[in-house]
């Protein structure tokens, strides 16, 4: 027996299938907090690698998984933005505020995640295909020498993307008419690129946008046409990554030659794309993958998790992919940790992984189907229109989508509820105060993240208009029970709020004080001063 075959068949606490983003992160989170782990995935050569975009918030992300040293100390190239040509408008530059975004060869940036995994204490074992599940007991595969190879695990993670080796099973994808093929290539030039002339940016871009740092030659830029977009990623000075995003229905390339004919045809459609690879050469042949976004009609059960991309897949026009992936991958983690350490919390713990993966993905939908319409309003095609509505035939998106509108119809009626109002301006006139919980207030439970695990938090329930009533934890960031807690402690506002950001997570001094209204204008807290 090899030496993979016989570590491979040992038992470990949890297998990880998949080495992208949501896989590294969730491995090297869970062999940090000493948990035995097993990654297994595909080697990486031998295929070509994607280049993505990643936003400064990513950052954050970074921190929670524990990479951010190793990400920085691998110096991808940094940009200030994005270069937005969108609804025929003039292109406008969005420049990113809070820092600078990366621009990564996905096959080196996973590559960091993965060394980071291993230095935590995983196993990870590259050139293992798995090509069956046992739930939760046996994960199947073979190595790259065809020799088979069988993990006995607790808990398995699936985190192998678009393959869904266990997510296949659950999986709803959206109407027809939303199906995307990426068609990419890679453009190397002796000069450096040209950007198109832009106007300022106005924050309603289709890329994370501010106005903190200048344009620079190093942006993605993003460019819609009549019946598709297209996208550049720099890697470097001279190299760039030009995808175009067809619609496979009516864009054929079921053949080498004819996938470069198509690919070159749908570039000359773009205006400024076309212009900038005029001067460039196209290294080797361009290839095709599957861009379309799809859902889950289930993201659990006992043993076993759907992560990142195995779970739902958004449109890479968030650009949020990447992100998203290792944002899952870290409530994978903090779930399958509550599952180990305390298996009466098993059902609540799945439960709230199954709730935030659907809120994130339709969530997704939404922001990107605002993106789509606004340029069907000019060209009207069937690519644009039919990616218009977040929700299409999706079943999945139904619930979702009810309470995430049922959490912003809250907020807008509690900014504009006349009592929470008239709590926010006594507040400001307080010399002084004494808050006292109410006989109305009644607190029940809702599942929450408390460090490495998911508990049951104390909540309460407040009126969200038409959407009826809504178990609230926080609001704009605000811990309330936390805040309802203290809120007798202390005399004045600055000295409660002060005393909030040194026990809490910090918050905006408007957010505070906001919350604190609502509290007071709904009646669960008085002020007997």
């Amino acid at each position: 027996m090899s030496l993979v075959q016989r570590e491979a068949r040992a038992a470990v606490d949890v297998a990880v299938i998949g080495g992208g983003p949501a896989g590294a992160s969730a491995a090297r989170l869970l062999a940090a907090w000493g948990h035995s782990v097993l990654l297994l995935t595909k080697s990486d050569t031998g295929h070509p690698s994607l280049a993505e975009s990643l936003p400064p918030s990513c950052r954050k992300v970074f921190d929670a998984v524990g990479v951010r040293e190793a990400v920085e100390a691998a110096r991808f190239l940094t940009t200030g933005g994005n270069t937005v040509c969108w609804e025929g408008a003039r292109p406008r530059a969005a420049t990113f505020g809070g820092g600078r975004g990366l621009q990564v060869l996905r096959r080196d940036f996973d590559r960091v995640l993965l060394a980071e995994a291993g230095r935590a204490g995983a196993a990870v074992r590259i050139g293992v295909t798995v090509r069956d599940v046992t739930v939760p007991d046996a994960v199947h595969g073979r190595d790259e020498r065809g020799r088979a190879v069988t993990a006995h695990a607790r808990f398995v993670l699936d985190c192998s993307g678009r393959a869904g080796i266990v997510a296949r099973r659950h999986r709803t994808r959206v109407q027809a008419g939303e199906t995307t093929l990426a068609l990419v290539g890679v453009w190397r030039r002796r000069d450096a690129w040209p950007l198109p002339d832009c106007n300022p940016g106005d924050g309603d871009d289709p890329l994370p946008s501010d106005d903190a740092v200048p344009r620079d030659d190093a942006q993605t830029v993003v460019e819609a046409y009549a019946d598709g977009w297209a996208w550049s990623v720099p890697v470097s000075r001279h190299r760039r990554y030009v995808t175009v995003m067809v619609d496979p229905r009516t864009t054929r390339a079921d053949r080498a030659e004819s996938l470069r004919a198509r690919y070159l045809a749908e570039l000359g459609k773009t205006t400024h794309l076309a212009r900038a690879t005029g001067g460039a050469a196209l290294e080797g042949a361009p290839w095709a993958c599957d861009a379309s976004q799809y859902g889950a009609r289930r993201f659990g059960g006992p043993g076993f998790l759907l992560v990142g991309d195995a779970a739902t897949f958004i449109d890479p026009l968030s650009s949020f992919g990447v992100k998203k992936a290792m944002a899952s991958g870290w409530l994978a983690a903090v779930v399958t940790n509550t599952c180990l350490r305390h298996p009466d919390r098993a059902v609540l713990a799945r439960d709230f992984h199954a709730q935030r993966e659907r809120q994130i993905w339709e969530s997704y939908r939404r922001q990107t189907a605002a993106f789509f319409a606004q340029v069907s309003r000019r060209e009207l095609h069937p690519f644009w229109s039919d990616r218009s509505d977040p929700a299409g035939s999706d079943p999945v998106g139904v619930g979702a989508a009810a309470e995430a509108e049922g959490r912003d119809e809250l907020v807008a009626a509690l900014r504009a509820d006349p009592a929470v109002q008239a709590a926010f301006e006594a507040l400001r006139r307080a010399p002084s105060i004494r808050l006292r919980p109410t006989p109305s207030l009644r607190m029940t439970t809702v599942p929450a993240v408390e460090g490495r695990e998911i508990v049951a938090a104390p909540s309460f329930a407040l009126d969200a208009g038409a959407a009826g009533s809504i178990a609230v934890r926080h609001l704009r960031g605000v811990d309330l029970p936390a805040l309802l807690e203290m809120a007798g402690e202390h005399p004045q506002v600055p000295d409660l709020y002060a005393a909030y950001r040194r026990s809490r997570a910090p918050v905006e001094l408007p957010d505070f004080l906001g919350a604190l209204s609502v509290l007071l204008g709904k009646g669960l807290l008085r002020n007997d001063k």
